[in-house]
C-alpha cells in the first residue's frame, strides 16, 4: 500500500467503521482523501470521506474498537433479510483445473477457488440468486468475476428451501485478504489464497 502524505502526529485517531471494514484514519475534516503514514505509530491507512466515523483519543482505544468488528468467515451464515436470503460459504478449495460444459477440463491461468455455498430462500416466493451477483476482491482492490458455476447457483429456489451450489474463480495464487461479495452488502472473508488448501 503506497503512503505518500504525512499525517499530523497530533491528530486524533478515527476508526472508519462499516461492516467488514475497519481502518484507522486522520480526523474527518483535517485531511483530504488519500493514503497517509503516521511516523509516531508506523501506521499506513486510507482516508475516505463520506462514511461513518467514530473518534478516539488514543490509538489503543481505536484498535480495541477495531478488534470488535469482524467479517463472517467460512461456515458462518449471513442473513440478508431485505433480499430474502441466508447464505453460508460451506467450503473453499483450490483447484488447478475446472470442468467444462462438454465434460472436458480447462487449466487455471492462476489458481481456481472452488467455493461451495448454501443458499436458503427466506422470502415468501421463489427467487433466484445468479452467479453473476458474486465477486471476489483482494487487498489490492482487484475484482474477480465468476469463471464457472454449478447448480443450484442461478436456479430458482422455493420459499423456506435451501440449495447448495459451486462458484469458481480464477485468481492469482498470491492474492491476499480475499473477500467473497454479493448483494445486500454480503461479505465473507476467505483469507489468503496461499493458505487455502
Amino acid at each position: 500500500m503506497p503512503c505518500y502524505q504525512d499525517a499530523d502526529p497530533a491528530a486524533k485517531l478515527v476508526a472508519r467503521h462499516k461492516i467488514g471494514v475497519v481502518q484507522l484514519v486522520d480526523t474527518e475534516f483535517d485531511s483530504p482523501t488519500g493514503y497517509y503514514y503516521r511516523e509516531s505509530t508506523h501506521q499506513c491507512w486510507n482516508r475516505v470521506s463520506g462514511l461513518p466515523f467514530k473518534t478516539f483519543s488514543t490509538k489503543d482505544e481505536a484498535e480495541a474498537f477495531a478488534k470488535t468488528i469482524r467479517l463472517p468467515v467460512v461456515g458462518q451464515t449471513v442473513t440478508l433479510p431485505s433480499d430474502g436470503w441466508k447464505l453460508t460459504v460451506v467450503s473453499v478449495q483450490k483447484e488447478r483445473t475446472a470442468r467444462t460444459a462438454l465434460n472436458g477440463t480447462t487449466a487455471a491461468l492462476g489458481i481456481y477457488l472452488r467455493i461451495t455455498i448454501m443458499m436458503e430462500n427466506t422470502a415468501k416466493e421463489a427467487h433466484t440468486l445468479g452467479a453473476n451477483r458474486f465477486q471476489l476482491t483482494d487487498s489490492e482492490g482487484r475484482k474477480y468475476d465468476v469463471y464457472v458455476y454449478l447448480p443450484e447457483v442461478g436456479s430458482r429456489i422455493n420459499p423456506s428451501l435451501a440449495g447448495t451450489g459451486e462458484i469458481w474463480f480464477d485468481v492469482p495464487p498470491n492474492a491476499e485478504d480475499v473477500l467473497l461479495t454479493s448483494l445486500g452488502g454480503f461479505k465473507v472473508s476467505l483469507g489468503n489464497v496461499a493458505s487455502i488448501r
